[in-house]
C-alpha cells in the first residue's frame, strides 16, 4: 500500500502514521513461567517503536478431537502483528479465524508453534502466567458489547481496569496498572458528553464504542476485535472501523471479520481458508 495514497483520518480508507502517536513505547513484562517444573520469574524489557511487532506467531497449528475424528483447525500459521498498525484477518466461517484470536489472546493454546510477545513465549505460560497476559496485555471487543446494563458508560468502562486487590504488580508502562481515565477514554472515541448514559440510552454504533473504550482503557499493547462490526449497519460500521483505525495509535490492533469492507483500513490483509494463510 503506497503510504502517499493514505488519506486522513475520518476517511475509511488506508490510512498512514497518526499525528501525536509516540514513536516508542517502553513495555516491561514481569511473568513467572515453568521451566523444568519450577516457577521462574522472567522479566522482559521492550522498545516498541511503529514498526516492532507485538506478537510473532511461527508454525501456529490447532487440532480438535472429537472421538476418532481429528480436526485441523490452523495448520502452519505464521503472523505478526505489530504496534501502530490495524491487521485484518479475512476468511469464511470454518477458517481459522475465531481460533487464531483465541490463541493470539490467550484463551487458548497451539497444539503446536510459537507465539512470543515482547520477548517472552505466551504459549509456553502457566496457566497464572496467562491469566496475567490477558488481563494486563490483551484488550478484547466483540460483536456483542457486553456492557452492564446498570452502570453507565464510564462504569463500564472503569470496570473493565480494575485489578484484584490481591494482584501482583506486573510492572511499569503500558499496563493496567496504570489504567486510562474511563472519561478520557470514552472522549477518545468520540463520546466525552456520554459518560453519564446507560447503555439502552445509546445507539449500537456508541455501544460498540463504549466497548471499544473499555478494552483501550487498560492500555493494553495488543487489542483484538472479533467481528466488531457484525450486529450494526453499514454506516454505524464504518463509525466503528473508524474508531479501530484510531485505537491503533496506542496498540497493536487486529480484527477478524468476514468482511472485506475492512480490508480498506488493514496496514495488513491476512486471508485464510480451511486453516491456512491463502492470501494478504
Amino acid at each position: 500500500m503506497n503510504e502517499d495514497d493514505r488519506p486522513g483520518s475520518g476517511a475509511v480508507g488506508a490510512r498512514g502514521p497518526r499525528p501525536g502517536s509516540s514513536p516508542v513505547v517502553m513495555v516491561r513484562r514481569d511473568w513467572d513461567e515453568e521451566i523444568d517444573g519450577a516457577t521462574v520469574p522472567r522479566t522482559v524489557v521492550a522498545a516498541l517503536t511503529s514498526r516492532d511487532a507485538v506478537i510473532e506467531a511461527r508454525g501456529l497449528t490447532k487440532v480438535y478431537r472429537s472421538g476418532n475424528q481429528r480436526v485441523v483447525a490452523l495448520d502452519g500459521v505464521d503472523l505478526d502483528i505489530v504496534h501502530g498498525e490495524v491487521t485484518v484477518i479475512l476468511g469464511p466461517s470454518g477458517s481459522g479465524k475465531s481460533t487464531i484470536l483465541n490463541l493470539l489472546g490467550g484463551m487458548d493454546r497451539p497444539t503446536s508453534g510459537t507465539i512470543v510477545c515482547a520477548g517472552s513465549t505466551v504459549h509456553d505460560l502457566s496457566d497464572a502466567g496467562l491469566t496475567r497476559y490477558r488481563r494486563d496485555q490483551v484488550g478484547f471487543v466483540f460483536q456483542h458489547y457486553n456492557l452492564i446494563p446498570t452502570l453507565t458508560a464510564a462504569e463500564n468502562v472503569g470496570i473493565g481496569s480494575v485489578r484484584p486487590r490481591r494482584a501482583r504488580r506486573f510492572g511499569a508502562g503500558r499496563t493496567s496498572e496504570e489504567p486510562m481515565d474511563p472519561q478520557a477514554s470514552l472522549a477518545q472515541l468520540g463520546l466525552g458528553d456520554r459518560g453519564g448514559s446507560f447503555p439502552y440510552e445509546l445507539s449500537g454504533g456508541q455501544m460498540q464504542r463504549v466497548a471499544i473504550a473499555r478494552a483501550l482503557a487498560k492500555r493494553p499493547a495488543l487489542l483484538l476485535a472479533d467481528e466488531p462490526t457484525g450486529a450494526l449497519d453499514s454506516r454505524t460500521g464504518v463509525e466503528v472501523m473508524d474508531a479501530l483505525v484510531d485505537a491503533a495509535r496506542d496498540a497493536a490492533v487486529v480484527v477478524v471479520t468476514h468482511n472485506e469492507a475492512f480490508a480498506e483500513i488493514a496496514d495488513q490483509v491476512v486471508v485464510l481458508r480451511d486453516g491456512r494463510v491463502v492470501g494478504g
